[in-house]
């Protein structure tokens, strides 16, 4: 969704990630995908992004985060 209207997108999260366009992005949630680059820190079972945002650590993704801890 943007400021002006609304989108629609027909592919899962994980259809993304596996294009190599999305290489830099890591699942973190079942809902949430982000790109390393903007991850200031991991704190528990959350990650708080350069922008001052935090999302939560799915249970069966924070193995996916061990390679920037």
């Amino acid at each position: 969704m943007t400021e002006s209207e609304r989108h629609y997108v027909l592919k899962g999260l994980s259809e993304f990630l596996s294009d190599d366009l999305f290489r830099s992005f890591i699942r973190i949630h079942r809902s949430f995908a982000v790109q390393k680059q903007h991850i200031e820190k991991i704190i528990s079972n959350e990650i708080h992004l350069i922008n001052d945002k935090t999302i939560p650590i799915g249970r069966s993704y924070k193995k996916n985060l061990s390679n920037l801890l």
